[in-house]
């Protein structure tokens, strides 16, 4: 069996695809132990109200899989913290430019070929 491997600077596909940010996914597997609160879905967790913590500390975008007939107090619970904390007004000190700055997609992005 073969492996694909990136022919592009430092491996950016390889890097890229083991640093995910776009979607916090939980794949059966993926981070060892760790429990699916919600239930399995075809290998992927479907989160439970018991994941909302675990996704809060995330630092992807977005998330998935919801499923709101099965458990809304996880969604609930998430979009409540997003509501207090853009009601507190937080500072851009508290956002990690930086760690987004960095990412592949972001560096090698430019039209203009020039890097960040």
């Amino acid at each position: 069996m073969s492996r694909c491997v990136s022919s592009g600077p430092l491996g950016v596909a390889d890097a890229y695809s083991w640093e995910p940010v776009t979607r916090a996914k939980h794949w059966d597997g993926l981070y060892g132990d760790r429990k699916c609160h919600g239930r399995w879905l075809r290998g992927i967790c479907v989160y439970g109200l018991g994941d909302a913590a675990w996704l809060a500390g995330r630092r992807e975008l977005f998330a998935n899989k919801f499923n709101l007939t099965y458990d809304h107090l996880t969604l609930d619970c998430l979009e409540q913290r997003h509501r207090r904390r853009t009601a507190a007004r937080r500072t851009a000190d508290d956002f990690d430019a930086a760690f987004y700055r960095q990412l592949p997609t972001v560096v090698y992005s430019r039209k203009d070929g020039l890097l960040l």
